[in-house]
């Protein structure tokens, strides 16, 4: 007499294995969501603090003031007219000081935004921010990146100092400590727009 075994779940078996998944993930989404928010403001935060250190970097080995502007949509010329720097930005030699890129001037990287509602903004550099032949900045003034829920306990910041001192920030929201330049000599709690 030959037997067939057969190796398989029951019904009830299945159930309880989907149930459990389902609880698993239901408890796993909102920590994932929060991992990827976080992860955005993160990169955002790197890849600006990066720009700003080579913008500095290359106006010192230049010898030349080097400029940061907001890049219009074709990523070729600086939107003057924008305050927001998560559209993109890119970093030039502004030879004559006119915040656009003339024929001749050199675009020393482009940089598309990070995308997934992130937004950078700065008060102090609203739309384009120059580093000195020293390294100096041409102002002190921060940028602040918030996620696309405007959350300011997870929002991160960039002070720039006058002399082009470039250091990350990050909000704990109502600790009265002042994480960011907010104008006129003051440093503030950072907000979100």
């Amino acid at each position: 007499m030959n037997k067939k075994t057969t190796k398989g779940m029951t019904l009830i078996e299945l159930v309880v294995a989907v149930a459990i998944f389902a609880v698993l993930a239901s408890l796993a989404v909102p920590n994932l969501k929060s991992f990827m928010r976080s992860n955005r403001l993160t990169s955002a935060t790197n890849d600006l603090a990066s720009s700003l250190n080579m913008v500095r970097s290359e106006a010192v080995k230049r010898s030349t003031s080097i400029k940061l502007c907001i890049s219009d949509a074709n990523q070729s010329d600086c939107n003057t007219g924008s305050t927001s720097w998560e559209d993109g930005w890119l970093a030039f030699i502004d030879s004559n000081d006119d915040d656009a890129i003339d024929s001749g001037e050199t675009v020393l990287r482009v940089h598309a935004g990070p995308g997934g509602g992130t937004t950078l903004r700065s008060e102090q550099f609203p739309s384009t921010i120059t580093f000195n032949s020293d390294g100096s900045a041409e102002a002190i003034g921060s940028f602040r990146i918030c996620d696309e829920e405007a959350n300011a306990q997870r929002a991160r910041g960039i002070n720039i100092t006058n002399t082009g001192n470039i250091s990350a920030a990050k909000d704990t929201d109502s600790d009265d400590i002042r994480n960011i330049y907010t104008g006129t000599s003051t440093w503030g709690e950072i907000s979100c727009p």
